[in-house]
């Protein structure tokens, strides 16, 4: 539980290859861990490595499929699929995602960025009114100055998906 702490704090401080390395010591102490494994994966994906994330993705589903952060899961899932370039892949994982989690400004935000980048206009703005009603006045510019990471492939990445957003009609 330790290491779970540890590996959250420092994901959320942005320092992504210490907190990669927290949730891996916490899986090598409890391999049976899901969200460390399912956390693991949202740390690949924000260092630029998201051909990594579906593995522990999976392995986290399998160990827990009912788990409070299946949604989050789903969404890792299909942010790793659109920063790979599987926009359509990208579509099914978020959407399941929002399936899971209805109210989540971010599935409905990484729905959009994923209908967006696939051309999927109509319904990328739909997400974009979904999301604007759960977070109003919501902004791309606030989205990136919020980002978690900035390792450079994470940021090459990325643009697939604010590039969807601009399309799906999110205010700059």
């Amino acid at each position: 539980a330790v290491r779970m702490i540890e590996g959250r704090v420092l994901y959320e401080q942005g320092s992504m290859p210490q907190a990669l390395a927290a949730f891996e010591r916490c899986i090598e102490i409890n391999p049976s861990h899901a969200w460390a494994h399912g956390l693991k994966a949202a740390a690949l994906v924000m260092l630029g490595r998201p051909q990594e994330a579906f593995a522990p993705l999976d392995k986290a589903m399998r160990l827990s499929p009912n788990d409070s952060l299946l949604a989050s899961w789903w969404m890792y899932g299909g942010v790793a699929h659109l920063h790979l370039g599987h926009e359509q892949e990208a579509v099914r994982w978020l959407a399941e995602g929002v399936k899971a989690a209805p109210r989540s400004a971010f599935g409905h935000l990484f729905l959009a960025g994923a209908l967006g980048a696939a051309g999927r206009i109509p319904e990328a703005r739909e997400e974009v009114a979904q999301l604007l009603r759960l977070h109003p006045g919501y902004t791309l510019a606030r989205f990136k100055a919020a980002e978690p990471s900035r390792a450079p492939a994470f940021l090459q990445q990325r643009e697939r998906l604010y590039e969807g957003l601009r399309r799906a009609g999110l205010p700059e």
